[in-house]
């Protein structure tokens, strides 16, 4: 590569485009290029007319655009104009001149003042690292901090300075000069990263409040993402202002607002028990700090999507008797809109074009389910279902769009930490979804029961470990999704509860931007959900009409999840059959109900029993028998307990008993 060209521009945003940003060749690089002379030192200054400056006293100078701009555009490296001019002139030191506001600091309230500051410490140790390969010393300058001049090119024609001085400083750098009246230099390569990070007062918050302690000392300060203060011992110390807002106090316990990221880079916000000690321990310089935290009597729960009439705190009031209660409920940002919703009004009906019994579009259900949930949250509704055997329907998609509707006010959950004893991180969601996951239905656990209390009851046990159970309103709707369109939850024929909808795959080109989309539009959706006229009138506790939400898909999971169970049993019991080879066998209720649970993912003790005493079969008095967990399984298990006695031609073919017996 070759340095022949010198800009007559000076401007760098006048450079032809997509070159990148050019290193300025000077005068004095060119010549020194040209005859192939050797460099001992290399000046690289941020600035043309800087470089100009110095290159007027004869010192070889780049002038780059900015303090990273000494980069190739294609590799991570030096730009090949330096590199070339290193290896050319056989340079032996790079001495790189920064202005002498590189190490300025001005307070600004919240502002992180190290950031500027690591910014130039980059860019010396970017460079530092990119002369690596070159057997190259990098000595790093920049004009003294009190200065009235600002850089070089200042220092040298502003009539202040001994020019000569100057160049002496620029030239001579750690060597002859005891002390420097114009230019500070320090030596880069070979130099730990403390000492460097140290010359920009970053290496420790009292080196950083030492260097600027006549701007700091009357402030709070932020330096590297932490507030900090001198206290009267003049020690520098963390500072709790602002901080107190991410605690509370409710009755005797603390707890702290903790930020959690979960799927598809979701934030959500949970208020976890904090011990006093802990808030001690942290704020050991403040005393005042507990004092400033904000005190509750309990928790409640108070839903209001509207931002102006949303409350934190509750006042409560009977009897003469006051109280503060801390809302778990969050505030919903969104300013309803008048515009354009066409993305999500395409979506919706995508979703929830599906027909019910009547061969009803549920589009308009879908409408009124949504409405309900921004404009009378307190209204217990059915629990939805989406299900399809089918990838990419958009079933995800829908949580998500309801996540960014209802932000905080909506938990998207597996089914294990909805059926968790401890709900302390989905009590009080407006929205509690699970999403592709079989909920097991195990009677003995009380699940089916506890969807039921989710969707219908007015209050829930707010439950934490090793803590007592405290009551909250309830007014969270279910949204169950699935890919198992048959068997993922157990409905009974007489349940009402459930609106089961069938999601076919999304048409045309999966557009990967349309959650983004749709979120642009929310303000606008929640205009025309606060000013429509919902769709069907009040008729039930679930406001709808059974038979609005009565479906195909419903039908399908009650018929069967209903009759699986008997073929279930039938199908353990035979099974013993075959592995035990005997013309009888005998089982106990809770073998039976663990074979199917274990199986077949969901057992029914109650509606087992039911069966075989709809059948005939009694349990007879205790007894020892034996049984196997599956035909793989040779060590038989054996128990006490009352059993019932099977016989084989109750279900087995002739033809199979034969073969059983012959087999023996």
């Amino acid at each position: 590569m070759t340095l022949g060209i010198l800009w007559v521009v000076l401007d760098s945003n006048q450079q032809p485009p997509h070159t990148g940003t050019i290193p300025f060749s000077t005068p004095e690089i060119l010549k020194a290029y040209a005859k192939g002379e050797k460099v001992k030192t290399l000046y690289v200054v941020e600035g043309e007319f800087k470089a100009f400056a110095l290159s007027n006293f004869g010192l070889p100078c780049f002038g780059i655009g900015g303090i990273q701009n000494f980069r190739d555009k294609d590799k991570d490296g030096l730009h090949p104009y330096i590199t070339d001019f290193i290896k050319k002139c056989k340079v032996e030191n790079v001495l790189l001149i920064f202005d002498a506001d590189c190490l300025k600091v001005e307070w600004k309230e919240g502002k992180d003042l190290s950031t500027r500051l690591c910014g130039f410490y980059s860019a010396v140790n970017t460079f530092n690292e990119f002369l690596k390969p070159y057997d190259v010393s990098l000595y790093f300058a920049h004009v003294v901090k009190d200065s009235p001049d600002k850089g070089i090119d200042d220092v040298l024609y502003g009539g202040r300075s001994d020019q000569q001085l100057v160049i002496e400083e620029l030239k001579d750098l750690l060597v002859g000069l005891k002390e420097r009246k114009y230019v500070l230099t320090s030596k880069i390569t070979g130099v730990s990263v403390f000492k460097v990070q140290r010359i920009f007062g970053i290496d420790s918050v009292e080196s950083f409040f030492e260097d600027n302690a006549e701007e700091l000392s009357e402030h709070e300060f932020v330096f590297r993402g932490t507030p900090y203060f001198q206290n009267g011992e003049g020690k520098i110390v963390k500072s709790w202002h602002g901080q107190e807002k991410n605690y509370i106090r409710v009755g005797v316990d603390y707890f702290k607002r903790i930020v959690e990221t979960s799927t598809k880079n979701v934030t959500e916000i949970n208020i976890v028990r904090w011990s006093e000690k802990n808030i001690k321990d942290d704020f050991k310089g403040s005393k005042d700090f507990l004092k400033s935290i904000a005190k509750c009597d309990a928790f409640t729960n108070v839903p209001e999507n509207d931002p102006k009439k949303y409350r934190q705190f509750v006042i409560s009031k009977k009897d003469g008797v006051e109280s503060i209660l801390y809302n778990r409920y969050s505030p919903v940002y969104h300013e309803p809109k008048d515009g354009d919703w066409n993305t999500i009004k395409k979506f919706l009906h995508h979703i929830f074009d599906y027909r019910n019994l009547s061969d009803e579009t549920l589009y308009e259900f879908g409408l009124d389910y949504i409405q309900q949930l921004y404009v009378n949250p307190t209204q217990h509704l059915p629990i939805l279902g989406l299900v399809s055997s089918e990838r990419g329907t958009g079933k995800t998609t829908f949580l998500y769009l309801l996540r960014a509707i209802f932000c905080e006010n909506m938990r998207i959950l597996d089914s294990q930490r909805l059926m968790s004893n401890f709900n302390g991180h989905w009590i009080g969601k407006l929205i509690v979804s699970v999403d592709e996951s079989f909920i097991n239905m195990d009677e003995k656990n009380g699940v089916g029961n506890k969807l039921k209390m989710i969707a219908t009851n007015d209050t829930l046990p707010q439950e934490s470990k090793a803590k007592d159970a405290t009551e909250l309103p309830n007014f969270s709707k279910l949204i169950l999704c699935s890919n198992d369109e048959f068997n993922f939850v157990k409905i009974d024929m007489e349940e009402n509860r459930y609106a089961i909808i069938k999601v076919n795959p999304l048409t045309g080109e999966d557009d990967p931007h349309i959650l983004d989309k749709m979120k642009a539009e929310i303000p606008a959706f929640l205009h025309y959900l606060k000013n429509r006229r919902m769709y069907y009138p009040e008729k039930s506790r679930l406001w709808f009409e059974e038979k609005v939400y009565e479906t195909p898909a419903l039908q399908t999971i009650k018929e069967r999840t209903e009759n699986m169970l008997v073929k279930n049993i039938k199908d353990v019991i035979r099974e013993q059959f075959f592995i035990q080879k005997r013309d009888n066998i005998q089982l106990s209720l809770r073998v039976i109900t663990q074979l199917v649970q274990d199986q077949y993912r969901f057992a029914d003790k109650l509606k087992i029993a039911e069966y075989l005493r709809d059948h005939g079969w009694k349990p007879g008095n205790a007894t020892v028998f034996t049984y196997y967990n599956n035909q793989e399984d040779n060590i038989g298990i054996t128990r006490k307990d009352r059993c019932y006695t099977f016989l084989i031609d109750e279900f087995l073919k002739q033809e199979e008993i034969g073969e059983i017996l012959k087999s023996k």
